[in-house]
């Protein structure tokens, strides 16, 4: 129950346009994801269409911005 009840603010951030990068949304198992799992999300969705890469590279970059030891990982 309060799981669906985040999917359904999750997706309806999304399709109301507010440019949201949802990671709260529980896995197969009703856990939350991963990291790997979150970014293997983000892979798929830079390859599904070009508005969704520029969405994702805003999240990227603020991302980067916010997680200094991420933004290190990235550098090497």
């Amino acid at each position: 129950p309060r799981l669906r009840e985040e999917l359904k603010k999750n997706y309806w951030i999304v399709d109301n346009g507010y440019n949201s990068f949802p990671t709260q949304i529980p896995g197969e198992g009703g856990e939350m994801l991963c990291d790997d799992e979150i970014g293997d999300n983000i892979i798929g969705v830079l390859f599904a269409a070009q508005d969704t890469t520029a969405t994702v590279m805003t999240w990227v970059v603020k991302y980067l911005h916010d997680e200094p030891k991420l933004l290190e990982c990235v550098k090497v």
